[in-house]
């Protein structure tokens, strides 16, 4: 995080980032709807039907607190930018399943917090753990 706050850019050819793009772009073809607001978030697929929905299509099996962050903070903003009532949902099309995710604003203020704390301070050491293996930046951390 703090890296790519400085724009330093991790392994774009790294495997998992690009198969999780073509799952990303074979996924939900009529669905494609992408919301880009710049430098805050790019959402895959959005749907309103007098709520807001908020869809992200993810590789793996499921059950990832990053992910679910992500997907509470894509809602954040859009409650913040539209107002009213918004649901989120993370797709993982390689297990046909869906997983809704359910507003925890004040998780996600308490987030943005220690984001800014660590954006702001110095660059911090590498601590190994098991994502370092699949990460786009492990060749910065560990060489």
């Amino acid at each position: 995080m703090w890296l790519y706050h400085r724009n330093v850019a991790g392994n774009t050819f790294n495997e998992h980032l690009r198969i999780g793009e073509f799952i990303d772009h074979k996924s939900f073809p009529r669905e494609r709807r992408e919301l880009i607001i710049e430098n805050v978030c790019a959402i895959d697929f959005i749907k309103e039907d007098g709520v807001f929905e908020v869809h992200e299509i993810k590789k793996g099996k499921g059950e990832n607190k990053a992910q679910e962050m992500q997907v509470l903070y894509y809602m954040y903003v859009m409650q913040k930018v539209l107002g009213g009532e918004v649901k989120g949902f993370i797709h993982y099309p390689q297990v046909r399943k869906v997983k809704e995710v359910h507003p925890d604003y004040e998780k996600i203020e308490t987030s943005i917090g220690r984001i800014r704390s660590i954006i702001q301070g110095e660059c911090p050491k590498p601590v190994r753990i098991p994502i370092c293996r699949g990460c786009s930046y492990a060749e910065v951390c560990w060489s």
